[in-house]
């Protein structure tokens, strides 16, 4: 993420821009602003230079003039830098999540790879206990198929040993 140490240099950097910026445009309008006022009083009343009561108009004309352009030039420097601050969180914020999305697909796959190798353990386990019921099974039918025979070799013992002495 962003570090504190760059928040506060990019707030340092808007600040300072913003005060040489509101500083030049209040001096300049303050300048063109009186001038103009001092200019349209000496062609109003078509006296140079013009009195005391016209230089204090033109300053206080200038001074409003002066003060809502910085206030303008103030408001425009801080969203600027607003919006800036924002971008680079954003970038900064983008950065992290590819990162942390490559770490998450890194760990997934060593999930993923563990397991396959447990399902293919089990797999394993499961065929060999499959087999053994099925070698269990094919022993028990061929003693099963043997009984029959056994119990019919069994009587034929017991009453056929009678029939060959009567």
């Amino acid at each position: 993420m962003l570090q504190v140490e760059t928040i506060f240099r990019h707030l340092l950097t808007t600040v300072g821009r913003l005060f040489r910026r509101v500083a030049t445009a209040f001096g300049i309008t303050f300048v063109i602003a009186a001038g103009a006022t001092e200019g349209v009083a000496g062609v109003l009343t078509k006296h140079f230079p013009p009195d005391s009561l016209t230089h204090v108009t033109a300053a206080v004309v200038g001074f409003g003039w002066a003060l809502v352009v910085a206030l303008a030039v103030a408001i425009e420097e801080g969203l600027r830098g607003f919006v800036l601050l924002i971008e680079e969180v954003a970038k900064a914020t983008e950065q992290a999540a590819v990162k942390l999305g490559k770490e998450v697909v890194k760990e997934g796959e060593q999930v993923l790879h563990g397991v396959e190798h447990e399902a293919s353990a089990l797999a394993h386990g499961a065929g060999h206990v499959v087999q053994s019921v099925e070698r269990g099974a094919v022993t028990a039918v061929k003693d099963v198929a043997h009984v029959p025979g056994q119990i019919v070799g069994g009587i034929e013992q017991r009453f056929g040993g009678g029939q060959n002495q009567g």
